[in-house]
């Protein structure tokens, strides 16, 4: 088949699929290039920019695969909301264009799931377990609903339970009897995996597909069944993930939550509260001294600077916690003689080897166990403070490449953001760092017209965003733009504390000029925030991290996007002071190598919050002059769609 034709051929199953379809002809050959990679069975790197329509230009040829050779395709997302569009929209509308039925599952991590087994324990033992009246009143709205549902997982459950009263009714893998359960054939989890394996098209989130491979690497089990091809759709957020679910993590709130869940001393609750056990009860109440001595010593060895620190050696750190929460796992086995039912046995079994858990990664960790790794320790303030000694991997490259890309026949990992730069040498940098070297690239330009919908103005008279009156000159021309475009404003920042600090100084500028100023962190949730932004036109929304990418308002609600400063990390958080050395160790320049191209990738994400349909116009502003007057600052532009730029 010739290009052309290939072309011709998914322009017109797409326009099977949608309604009123336009032509894009960078989606027809996304789509061509996904099918030539499956049928090759090589792997692929496509940039796809905005408005390409990337989700039908691989959901096509994954069903084709599906239906011609009944093979498995698994579609991993970052984000809820793209996973949600999957399933809702996309995934139907290929069904009734192929005209052949296929089955496609969205499949949810373990905890998600309501078990009916525990929450029957938990309603049967509610006077030991549960301390509060609000705790007792989560229990009985979830009960209610447990004869409602269908689905049985918390995305169905409108109010959000508190984690102490949700970790008493989930479905857990060490505290599941399978078939011996009495509602193993009702069970939620039981029916979703049972729908999963008799799926070929499975959606799931970046966090549950590394879990899954976690789990197969380091103990040949598996939450999804076998699959034949992989797309990695937000294919950009891949490293960070990765490097959580292939890293180690302990928590003093962790260790708390667990020994409080087993006897509460406070309250005198918990799963053994209600039995004549002092001496296990001692082992709880030692286990929790030594947890609150430990982490103590490490704040005191380790003092968080703006809330990690680095943690180069912890040979001569005592560790009594793991040795107590081994002898309190093993109480609790001892205790089953006292329990008549099989279910409080399982509880008991499920408690002990969670303490074992626990007890395993802190030894890991505190003898620093996984090589080519970097430790540090997070500390957060709360009701009551939590410390988080964490290790992750320095690369993830050699991880994906021996359990992803040498076992999958085909994996696609795209994104709006993957290039760095233009052509195939754009694409080394994230095919590096995922250990991609070998995938064939593909960079698609977005269909909108830059030129036509939308200016980039630069401001290049501003203090350098380290200078101690940058925020006050960048709050000046946030009101000049905001006024321009009277409000329907986004303005991104790259810190919590620089964000806060502009909200005051911009406070009575809103209240006078009658906008609607809405601050991540202060009163709503993300998703209420972009609700309340697109339903009052005078509004003026105020981001940090989450903002950047992942928010979707087409039209007039949103008319500018003013970013204060180029996105580069913090150089002295652990994990990015790690990578930036060994690049430095290894003779190359850690800069340049590592932080510009980290930045460019957040500032393309950033920058792509404005143009999200053909209809759209609008501004985009940055405050930071060093695009203008650093070396690197050419690099950070040409890597932007091509439109108007005017410098101020």
């Amino acid at each position: 088949m010739s290009q052309t034709a290939g072309v011709d051929k998914w322009a017109e199953l797409i326009g099977k699929a949608i309604p009123d379809y336009e032509l894009r002809p960078q989606q027809s050959a996304m789509a061509e290039a996904v099918a030539h990679a499956f049928a090759k069975n090589e792997h692929l790197m496509v940039e796809a920019g905005t408005g390409v329509g990337k989700s039908f230009a691989y959901l096509l040829p994954a069903v084709e695969r599906i239906l011609d050779h009944g093979d498995r395709v698994v579609v991993s997302t970052h984000t809820i909301a793209l996973q949600e569009q999957l399933i809702a929209k996309d995934i139907p509308a290929i069904q009734r264009a192929m005209g052949r039925p296929f089955k496609a599952e969205l499949v949810k991590g373990r905890s998600n799931y309501l078990g009916i087994r525990r929450l029957t324990q938990a309603s049967r033992r509610q006077k030991a377990v549960f301390s509060t009246q609000r705790q007792l009143q989560q229990l009985h709205v979830v009960e209610d609903w447990a004869y409602q549902t269908n689905d049985g997982s918390l995305a169905d459950l409108e109010m959000r339970p508190d984690a102490d009263v949700w970790s008493r009714v989930r479905s857990e893998s060490n505290n599941c009897m399978g078939s011996r359960c009495e509602h193993y054939d009702n069970c939620f989890f039981q029916k979703a995996r049972r729908r999963a394996e008799g799926a070929h098209l499975l959606v799931v989130n970046h966090a549950m597909f590394f879990s899954d491979l976690a789990l197969r690497r380091n103990h040949n089990v598996s939450i999804l069944p076998d699959y034949d091809f992989v797309v990695l759709d937000e294919a950009h957020n891949v490293e960070s993930v990765v490097s959580d679910h292939f890293g180690l993590s302990v928590s003093s709130g962790q260790v708390r939550h667990l020994l409080r869940s087993i006897f509460n001393e406070r309250t005198g609750r918990g799963f053994i509260g209600m039995l004549d056990c002092p001496q296990l009860i001692q082992l709880v109440v030692q286990a929790e001294r030594h947890s609150d001595a430990l982490f103590e010593a490490l704040r005191r060895a380790f003092p968080p600077r703006r809330g990690t620190v680095r943690v180069d050696d912890t040979s001569e750190m005592q560790n009594l916690l793991s040795p107590a929460l081994e002898k309190l796992a093993d109480g609790l086995k001892g205790l089953k003689e006292q329990f008549d039912r099989e279910d409080d046995k399982f509880e008991l079994n499920s408690l002990a080897t969670r303490c074992r858990e626990i007890a395993a990664a802190l030894a890991d960790l505190l003898t620093r166990k996984m090589e080519d790794a970097v430790y540090w320790l997070e500390a957060s303030e709360g009701r009551e403070e939590n410390t988080k000694l964490t290790a992750a991997p320095l690369k993830v490259a050699k991880i994906l490449q021996e359990h992803l890309f040498e076992h999958a026949r085909s994996v696609i990992l795209t994104s709006a953001t993957m290039s760095v730069g233009e052509g195939e040498k754009g694409f080394a940098y994230i095919g590096d760092r995922l250990g991609a070297m070998e995938a064939t690239t593909l960079q698609l330009d977005s269909p909108f017209d830059y030129l036509e919908q939308m200016t980039l103005h630069v401001e290049t008279k501003l203090p350098e965003p380290s200078a101690p009156d940058f925020m006050q000159a960048a709050c000046e021309r946030i009101e000049h733009y905001v006024s321009q475009t009277e409000g329907r404003a986004f303005v991104l920042f790259t810190s919590y504390y620089q964000m806060n600090e502009a909200a005051e100084m911009l406070e009575l500028f809103c209240r006078d000029e009658g906008y609607e100023l809405l601050v991540q962190g202060r009163s709503m949730p993300r998703g209420k925030m972009v609700e309340r932004f697109r339903a009052h036109p005078r509004s003026i929304l105020f981001g940090t991290d989450s903002f950047w990418q992942g928010v979707d308002v087409p039209g007039d609600a949103l008319s500018n996007v003013i970013i204060t400063k180029l996105p580069f990390a913090a150089p002295d958080r652990p994990l990015i002071e790690a990578r930036v050395k060994a690049i430095e160790e290894a003779g190359g320049n850690g800069f340049m190598e590592f932080q510009v191209p980290e930045a460019i990738l957040k500032l393309k994400q950033g920058f792509g919050r404005l143009i999200r349909s053909r209809r759209d116009r609008g501004v985009v502003v940055i405050l930071d002059k060093r695009v203008k007057t650093k070396f690197y600052g050419q690099r950070f532009l040409k890597a932007l769609p091509n439109c108007r730029v005017e410098f101020h």
